[in-house]
């Protein structure tokens, strides 16, 4: 008897999990809401939406597996691998934070937001290669600008990680950036490390009239940077852990 025990096909996919997974929900109700909103969905959404409904069901095919110690084979459905699917992308997540945390210094760190005016979302979401791109392009060198000033740090070598977010927390779109940012930089000949204010980014929000101009060519602007300087962390057990954990996972 085979002890080593894999995935299974299961026997009804449209049966509910103990624990009701994204596929789940868009196997049941994916008909009544293609029916309703289809003709707004890009074609990609619903392709997306496709693959995260046969995840894991067997439409995609099954891989084979013999075990050495008896030969009995098992069939286990193949994951769809969509960038979407939290099943196939969790553990690739953890991976990314893993990495990410990895590489924060032993200093204090910042977690700036940059939105847009609700204005340009349409424009923005029937053009996002475009305007996703530029969003970044218009934030980092907003980052580097503000640092470069000496009332800041006086250095554009700024390092800092940025993420994309589309919606927010009413899951209305809401596309924003969040950049986790350290509270220094090095000198402009590379040779020192000049530490923030301890206020860093962080006196109310920050206007900026023409930031996004050169980037999305639109008279707009992104309608506000807000930053916040993370509570200290207690001291880690270990040196180079730093600061900068808890907003590092807000980017996941």
């Amino acid at each position: 008897m085979c002890e080593h025990r894999l995935g299974t096909p299961p026997a009804d996919a449209d049966q509910a999990p103990d624990r009701p997974t994204l596929g789940h929900i868009f196997r049941l109700y994916s008909p009544a809401y293609r029916a309703q909103y289809a003709p707004r969905m890009s074609r990609q959404q619903l392709q997306v939406m496709d693959r995260l409904e046969r995840c894991r069901t067997g439409a995609l095919g099954h891989a084979v597996y013999r075990c050495d110690a008896c030969g009995t084979e098992h069939l286990v459905p193949q994951s769809c691998g969509n960038r979407h699917c939290p099943q196939c992308q969790g553990h690739k997540a953890k991976q990314w934070l893993d990495t990410q945390l990895a590489k924060l210094l032993p200093c204090a760190y910042f977690l700036i937001t940059f939105t847009v005016p609700q204005e340009l979302r349409r424009l923005i979401r029937g053009h996002p290669r475009e305007c996703y791109r530029a969003m970044f392009q218009a934030a980092a060198a907003t980052l580097r600008e503000l640092a470069q000033n000496p009332k800041h740090i006086g250095s554009s070598h700024l390092g800092f990680t940025g993420v994309l977010h589309t919606w927010g927390r009413t899951l209305s779109y809401h596309p924003h950036l969040h950049f986790l940012v350290p509270g220094g930089a090095l000198s402009e000949d590379g040779q020192q490390w000049l530490p923030s204010r301890a206020d860093f980014f962080a006196k109310g929000d920050i206007h900026f009239s023409s930031c996004a101009t050169r980037s999305i060519l639109v008279n707009s602007s992104f309608s506000s940077v807000t930053g916040r300087r993370m509570r200290e962390q207690k001291q880690q057990e270990q040196e180079g852990d730093g600061h900068g954990q808890e907003p590092a996972t807000r980017l996941d």
